[in-house]
């Protein structure tokens, strides 16, 4: 008798803790459909669809006491695990957000890991581009960084998706809220389209809602609903903040937005335990390959791309905050992504590129065939090329800008250095152009003497070929204690040492003396 009541409760126990074999089906419809809702997944399937939706409350865990550890799963081999293996899988993730497990947890874990495995690993291969972006500003604002799966059930890391509600970009931001924190949003430019900006934005709000809450599942569903449909919620609930308490005054998206958030936290850190692999993007170095530079009103991308080099489609990809593929004419400074290796070749036409776009003022992304005029087809495509120089013994940043042709203020902004001090061994990287690397190759392996002497001879050549058309504005500069010439440079950054010793007939082993009047270029 006593045998077979133990065996009765045990049985009872076990279906308690494990009532999911036959209920997570349940959820099949609802899951897709709120996924297809938001467009991350698509689907033509007739049973799911069809399946009757069986409302379960959530308001419990299924188990609330922790579990021991489980030495050995219950098939190594299947992507499925049981309700007890993948609650202590969920525990062993340290994140700020409590981590409920419940059924439909586990219904949006198979979706993401068993029913759609081919787009959760596109996500896992979009997220090497898009995750660190995400961090930089959720760490910037002392965020929990595991907010950055929010952006998955959002846009499924997709940055052109656009809602039928008006919502955009990876954070799929509305335009009042976007406007709220800074963004910028109209027919010529939307910056929730901008990962940088974007990220920037929602992590804002996530920080404003966090202060209002001080709960994370409370923040993350008034991400989904807004702040105010969530007072509403609470308000109906009695004033309770528990978002497991207030499940059933929510909106119906709203009630499995946080159960879904847990679930892409889950296989997001599990990915190998369910054979999900990264698939490659197109792109993957797109954004970590690439630097801002400030441009004026007016440009479009379609110029800077005749004048670098750089694919018109790299240019879109890179800058989609540009709707009309063009700064707008009001902006006095924005700022324009390129390739890193074409910031170079972009600051050696800027001139040419504004005074071009002066005369093509309604040049637009549709005129591809639009040629430049009177514009030598060399200097569209000579590229700029690294080459390295490796620091020796009494070298100092002015000389090595004369021999490469560049300014000292170049060579810092490129090797990110602080100040003008060298130190032998150190390696610098010097962008030079294409069409010119040949005469830059020995310099490395020169002597001292050896590349004054082939900077004097530039020099002498560059002074016989001056006429008055190439005159430039100059004024007196005098002498201060303690400067030097290449001091000097750093407060001149139109100047070169070599500049200076040739407008004042110094020598190399000349040195300037306080009260001295030096002239130098300006403009």
């Amino acid at each position: 008798m006593k045998s077979g009541i133990r065996s009765f409760i045990f049985t009872t126990l076990l279906g308690l803790i494990n009532p999911f074999n036959s209920q997570a089906q349940q959820y099949d419809a609802s899951v897709v459909d709120l996924l297809s809702d938001v467009g991350v997944f698509e689907t033509t399937n007739d049973e799911l669809l069809s399946t009757e939706i069986v409302e379960m409350p959530l308001s419990n865990p299924i188990v609330s006491t922790p579990l021991a550890p489980i030495p050995l799963l219950s098939n190594p081999l299947d992507p499925s695990y049981t309700d007890r293996e993948y609650q202590y899988k969920l525990s062993l993730i340290r994140s700020a957000v409590p981590l409920t497990y419940n059924a439909l947890v586990r219904s949006y874990i198979e979706t993401y890991t068993v029913r759609h495995r081919s787009s959760s690993e596109e996500i896992l291969g979009l997220s090497t581009i898009y995750f660190p972006i995400f961090e930089r500003y959720l760490l910037e604002y002392n965020l929990p960084t595991e907010l950055k799966y929010l952006a998955i059930p959002e846009s499924g890391l997709l940055n052109n998706r656009f809602s039928s509600a008006g919502a955009a970009g990876l954070w799929q931001l509305m335009p009042n809220t976007a406007r709220n924190f800074g963004l910028t949003v109209n027919d010529q430019i939307d910056e929730r389209l901008d990962p940088y900006r974007s990220s920037e934005a929602a992590a804002k709000y996530l920080k404003m809602l966090y202060n209002k809450y001080h709960d994370w599942t409370l923040v993350i569903a008034a991400y989904n609903c807004g702040d105010n449909a969530l007072d509403q919620a609470i308000k109906k609930a009695g004033g309770v903040r528990d978002f497991w308490a207030i499940t059933d005054f929510l909106p119906r998206e709203t009630r499995s937005y946080v159960p879904l958030f847990i679930a892409c936290s889950y296989w997001t850190n599990y990915y190998f335990d369910h054979y999900l692999n990264f698939r490659k993007p197109e792109n993957p170095y797109l954004y970590s390959s690439s630097d801002v530079v400030n441009v004026k009103g007016g440009l479009s991308l379609q110029t800077v791309a005749q004048y670098t080099g750089v694919k018109i489609e790299q240019l879109v990809q890179l800058n989609p905050a540009l709707r009309q593929k063009v700064v707008p004419a009001n902006y006095n400074t924005y700022q324009l992504r390129l390739p890193l290796t074409e910031v170079f070749a972009f600051q050696n036409f800027q001139e040419a590129m504004y005074a071009f776009q002066q005369t093509n003022p309604l040049q637009l992304i549709t005129t591809t065939d639009t040629k430049i005029a009177d514009k030598p087809t060399a200097k569209i495509t000579d590229k700029a090329v690294t080459v390295n120089y490796t620091v020796k013994d009494g070298d100092v940043l002015g000389h090595i800008a004369d021999w490469y042709d560049c300014n000292s203020s170049d060579l810092k902004r490129w090797n990110n250095l602080k100040g003008d001090v060298l130190q032998k061994g150190d390696k610098l990287i010097i962008y030079v152009k294409q069409s010119q690397l040949a005469k830059y190759k020995t310099i490395n392996t020169n002597s001292f003497a050896t590349n004054q002497r082939i900077d004097k001879t530039k020099d002498a050549q560059t002074t016989s070929k001056k006429t008055p058309a190439n005159s430039v504005a100059l004024q007196t500069y005098t002498v201060k204690k303690g400067d030097t010439l290449s001091e000097i440079v750093q407060k001149f950054p139109k100047n070169s040492i070599k500049d200076i010793q040739r407008l004042n007939n110094l020598k190399d082993k000349d040195s300037v003396a306080p009260g001295q009047k030096l002239k130098i270029k300006v403009g």
